[in-house]
């Protein structure tokens, strides 16, 4: 209650640049779940932020500490943590972006803090809703680092939310009544879940808000669990993924899907032409999803002892993404592999695949840090 009454305060005394009152809840609940105490609040508010866009001018004005990552102090090392000693001795990405965001939401604006993998290693910047239904998510996104994409929490669910999804559903939300129509399909169908007329709402949902993925998933759920034949479900699964050209992750979804399928059923010629035509699609643009997809394919090999089968592929996919080797590449394919390895005592083939390290360009950067920390263990080992 003392939290609601100082953010109606904050709003009769004119502090928010935003009317709460005619904002929707899905953008509301990015600003109210500040975790700062009263008095951090008012600090914030002391800030002059005369527009949502001048976040992008504040996130610059704080100093980077260029220091802390070169002895690779990615601890905050001054007490207390708050705003104002942020303000004062400056920090790294994340230090900045957490500042910014905080400072948004006590001014009344919806903000949401990303983190991402660049071609320099992990990164962290902030969106924030321009006026509703506006979203922008790029306050110091560094568009030369070729982040594929953001990963925030949801702030009622706590669930992992990307900038993708929320710019899908920025543009397919609650205000639209299509939208409104088919959550209650949605809803309808979850409570009836064993009742014979589920299938028939959840595609009567999907046919209305094709958009909306969540249609598309739920359908492909209920083929599972009917076992429906196999035709059918591939057939299914290759609407989606045509459906979403476009968009490369509900298009990754619906292909990660169908790769299920096809291994489940044996189908090995199938699999294998599909995961090649994914890392192929996501090669560029949403890199990520095709690195996450090869580093489960060969540590599945790697843990079966398949050990030739993996060096192969690792080989093949560290080439197929040379032109993206940065964070992603690095935690999400090469260090996993290379751990995996002296692990299991291949140390020859931990050897072989830390000359990878070379393609990257980690100099002054917590990812440089690792990587030297990483070949610093695979040289000591006898």
């Amino acid at each position: 209650m003392a939290r609601f009454e100082f953010l109606v305060h904050s709003h009769r005394a004119k502090k928010f640049l935003h009317d709460p009152r005619s904002l929707g809840v899905h953008e509301l609940v990015f600003m109210v779940d500040s975790p700062l105490a009263f008095s951090e609040l008012l600090t914030c508010q002391k800030e002059s932020l005369r527009k949502p866009k001048n976040l992008s001018k504040l996130y610059r004005s704080v100093d980077y500490n260029y220091r802390r990552v070169s002895k690779n102090e990615t601890i905050w090392t001054h007490e207390p943590y708050r705003i104002a000693t942020i303000a004062k001795h400056g920090g790294i990405c994340a230090d900045q972006a957490y500042l910014v965001s905080q400072t948004g939401k006590a001014h009344g604006v919806p903000t949401i803090l990303f983190f991402g993998q660049g071609d320099h290693g992990a990164h962290a910047w902030v969106g924030y809703l321009e006026e509703r239904g506006e979203w922008h998510f790029n306050v110091a996104r560094y568009s030369n680092e070729h982040y594929p994409v953001g990963q925030a929490y949801h702030p009622q669910t706590r669930k992992r939310i990307s900038d993708y999804e929320l710019a899908a559903f920025n543009h397919h939300n609650d205000r639209n009544p299509a939208f409104r129509k088919t959550r209650l399909m949605i809803d309808w169908a979850r409570l009836n879940a064993d009742e014979p007329f589920y299938a028939g709402l959840v595609i009567m949902a999907r046919r209305h808000l094709p958009y909306l993925i969540q249609t598309w998933t739920m359908e492909d759920d209920w083929h599972w669990k009917k076992g429906r034949s196999l035709d059918r479900h591939v057939a299914f699964l290759k609407r989606w993924i045509e459906f979403f050209d476009q968009d490369p992750a509900a298009k990754f979804e619906g292909q990660k899907r169908l790769l299920t399928l096809y291994t489940e059923r044996n189908l090995t010629r199938e699999a294998k032409k599909l995961e090649d035509q994914i890392i192929k699609d996501t090669a560029s643009e949403r890199f990520d999803l095709g690195i996450h997809l090869a580093a489960e394919s060969i540590l599945e090999k790697a843990v079966n002892h398949q050990w030739k089968a993996a060096e192969e592929e690792f080989k093949a996919r560290m080439n197929d993404f040379r032109n993206r080797s940065g964070g992603h590449l690095f935690y999400g394919l090469l260090q996993p592999y290379i751990v995996t390895c002296i692990e299991e005592r291949r140390y020859d083939q931990a050897r072989k695949a830390l000359q990878f390290t070379r393609r990257f360009d980690g100099k002054g950067t917590v990812l440089g840090n690792d990587m030297k920390a990483l070949g610093k263990w695979v040289s000591e080992i006898r």
